[in-house]
């Protein structure tokens, strides 16, 4: 017969190791999905590419070694913050980087996906070709000559499998920035939680504030908790008091 032994002199050392590991797993992926996972310092307006550093992510991307200038002002002329590379990390792996002037220590960049797998920089101010982007512990300004890499919020959303955030407020309108309600079955309250898919019919802005005209989503994904409710839609404010995002996308797909 086993017995099972009452001493626990090993079993503390083992949960530290476990509890250690999963920090550290959380650690490693903590500059990723910023805004999905509603970690941004500040209100984001919009993500952006850098194909000129991430060399379209081809299999070589890692081996490029191109790198993407970052300062404090939006000028050149301004002091140089650091710069952007995408580069084989002993930590991260094949990730995109940020270097501060004068060290040589390379940090992930808080990114966000645009699209399957493809990391952007999250954007939180445009003044013409210059965006200022997160950048560990802060932000810079970075400027790009193809405005067709800058994916504005909430216009990003229209081409996307766009969703409601699970602790949205429930706060939808019968026109934007109106003072009528929509009335809300408690059966679609319900689904809140689970992050209510959208199909994302317009925008626009009302008293220097942005709102989305929003269709509930009766099917998404195979969900057949929604198949049977009755189509609802409605507007919703683009950002929340909080200033983090009212709605996203999954950039994966189901």
């Amino acid at each position: 017969m086993a017995v099972l032994s009452t001493d626990n002199s090993s079993v503390k050392p083992l949960i530290a190791t476990v509890i250690g590991g999963l920090y550290l797993c959380a650690g490693l992926n903590a500059q990723r999905f910023i805004v999905s996972q509603n970690r941004p310092f500040e209100r984001v307006i919009g993500l952006l590419d850098l194909p000129d550093v991430t060399g379209g992510y081809a299999d070589d991307a890692c081996r490029l070694h191109a790198r993407a200038q970052v300062y404090l002002e939006p000028s050149t002329a301004s002091r140089r913050v650091g710069s952007i590379t995408m580069n084989l990390h002993p930590v991260h792996g094949c990730t995109v980087l940020f270097t501060q002037t004068g060290s040589s220590l390379e940090d992930e960049l808080p990114t966000e996906e645009s699209g399957y797998e493809i990391a952007a920089a999250v954007v939180h101010e445009r003044r013409g070709p210059w965006f200022r982007i997160a950048i560990p512990k802060g932000s810079a300004w970075i400027q790009r000559a193809n405005a067709a890499d800058f994916f504005p919020y909430p216009q990003l959303l229209t081409e996307k499998m766009s969703y409601l955030r699970s602790d949205w407020d429930g706060d939808m309108r019968t026109a934007p920035g109106g003072e009528f309600p929509v009335s809300m079955p408690d059966a679609w309250k319900n689904q809140i939680p689970r992050q209510v898919g959208i199909d994302v019919i317009g925008m626009t802005r009302r008293n220097n504030e942005d709102w989305i005209h929003v269709r509930f989503a009766i099917e998404r994904c195979g969900d057949e908790n929604t198949r049977t409710l009755k189509p609802l839609e409605g507007w919703i404010r683009a950002y929340r008091s909080d200033g983090t995002t009212a709605a996203w996308f999954y950039s994966r797909g189901c």
